[in-house]
């Protein structure tokens, strides 16, 4: 039985040269597997309550983390005055409903 484990150990051949080029070139141009849910969960509750908000505020203004670290300091500049405009409408909108902005970015209850 041993024989047989080695005899086809034996028949295994290393791929070619030729063989791996093609398998890296097939690797570079297949596009990046997308996360899954379980993985999209895991990321989003690993994250501060702080990375939350910041997330969260990038999205409302259009601009994802990448985006925003190539941008020239005029154009992330133009994005953080948008996302001060939103923080500051919200929290008028909370007061012009009579509810109190003590904790507006946190969790006070808890």
């Amino acid at each position: 039985m041993s024989g047989s484990i080695i005899a086809s150990m034996q028949s295994f051949a290393l791929p070619t040269k030729s063989q791996l080029a093609k398998t890296s070139s097939l690797l570079e141009t297949t596009k990046p597997i997308e996360q899954t849910a379980e993985e999209k969960f895991l990321d989003y509750a690993r994250k501060s309550p702080a990375e939350k908000i910041r997330d969260a505020l990038l999205k409302s203004v259009g601009v994802t983390e990448d985006e925003l670290k190539n941008m020239t300091p005029e154009q992330r500049k133009e994005v953080e005055q948008k996302i001060a405009d939103k923080i500051k409408e919200a929290m008028q909108k909370q007061t012009e409903k009579g509810e109190s902005t003590k904790g507006f970015f946190t969790d006070i209850t808890a």
